[in-house]
């Protein structure tokens, strides 16, 4: 049987959801009845397939039990380090303490500015607080393990003393990763997928540390030179897919583990774009996905103003991702995207004709 990819579609939200659960014509989406569906879309190289969930014992019965196995992934709730999805999604808030970040390199270089940075995200509304060290813009320069902890560690410090919500570090280096750990941070997010570092899967491992995992093509010195792909969706997720098995060989806990497609990562404006249309596609992989949009070039280029303000447009792709189902989104402006989400949440329709999800 070739290779197919199934998706969730025909969405149906709030009151109209939960009856639509409640009399078993819909299923939920991350077992969370305020978001559900009928439909599934069967994808191969070849061709598209739709089916309404009532029909799926219609099909052969190699692919019955394989779309049974994927309706699980998809319907399941999911776990990672004890936060709350019912109400998804949720914001991982980003703290770069570097003076050469691509958004906000150089704004909170100091401890005092760092430390009450968290503490407004925290307040904002933030589920994580992501804390990094070394830029990973395209073409931007490594830094040494001293310095990088230098800049991460006595932050952490201080936040994990003031608020309970978690710390993540976002690094590459599995020295940095466990004197992270040690200082008080729950996870580490690590562009390179846990490749980076022979150590670091052995360092996630014996800290228990929950794992957000990223796509990347190449590295940050030449990811952008001519990232090019067969099909970036299905080439993403099949990447996502070997990453999530490879960590749970290790010995990673399936809770412990969330996936990120890596927009802007070795991708052009296209690819950029295509993924961020297709992200629920990677819901079938069981893990939350989390999703990093904030302020990158490509909201730029739609907006054909490279000089614009880019916090409009990260709104507006968050609600586009909440639409979608994603668990997590990282964001600078937690606030707003937070006030965003919370006018979509009221104002959306509840069921219509046009709710399919855009793939």
């Amino acid at each position: 049987m070739e290779k197919y990819y199934t998706r969730a579609c025909n969405f149906y939200y709030g009151n109209k959801s939960i009856e639509k659960v409640k009399n078993k014509s819909a299923l939920p989406l991350n077992d969370n009845k305020f978001i559900s569906f009928d439909t599934l879309e069967i994808i191969t190289r070849r061709y598209k397939k739709k089916i309404n969930i009532q029909n799926i014992n219609l099909l052969s019965n190699n692919l019955k039990k394989k779309i049974k196995k994927d309706l699980n992934l998809i319907t399941k709730k999911k776990y990672f380090k004890k936060l709350n999805f019912s109400n998804f999604p949720l914001l991982m808030s980003v703290i770069n303490l570097t003076p050469d970040s691509f958004s906000d390199g150089g704004s909170f270089n100091s401890l005092d500015r760092a430390v009450e940075q968290a503490m407004h995200l925290s307040d904002a509304g933030a589920a994580i607080i992501d804390i990094g060290g070394e830029s990973t813009r395209p073409y931007s320069e490594p830094v040494s393990i001293d310095e990088e902890l230098n800049r991460v560690i006595p932050v952490i410090e201080q936040v994990v003393l003031r608020t309970d919500v978690p710390v993540s570090i976002d690094t590459s280096k599995a020295v940095v990763a466990a004197a992270a750990m040690e200082a008080g941070a729950e996870i580490i997010n690590d562009v390179t997928g846990l490749e980076g570092d022979p150590d670091m899967i052995r360092i996630a491992t014996e800290t228990g540390a929950g794992i957000c995992a990223m796509h990347m093509q190449g590295n940050p010195q030449n990811m952008q030179d001519n990232p090019s792909y067969d099909e970036v969706v299905n080439d993403i997720h099949r990447y996502l897919r070997d990453r999530r098995d490879r960590l749970l060989e290790a010995g990673i806990r399936h809770e412990n583990i969330c996936l990120d497609p890596g927009i802007g990562f070795g991708k052009t404006h296209e690819h950029n774009l295509t993924l961020m249309q297709n992200c629920y596609q990677f819901l079938q992989l069981g893990c939350p996905i989390l999703v990093g949009h904030s302020r990158k070039g490509f909201i730029a280029h739609i907006m054909q103003d490279k000089d614009s303000d880019r916090m409009p447009g990260t709104a507006g792709a968050a609600i586009a991702l909440a639409e979608q189902g994603i668990h997590v989104i990282r964001v600078h402006d937690v606030l707003a995207v937070k006030h965003a989400l919370m006018v979509y949440r009221a104002t959306r329709q509840t069921h219509g004709p046009e709710n399919e999800l855009p793939g």
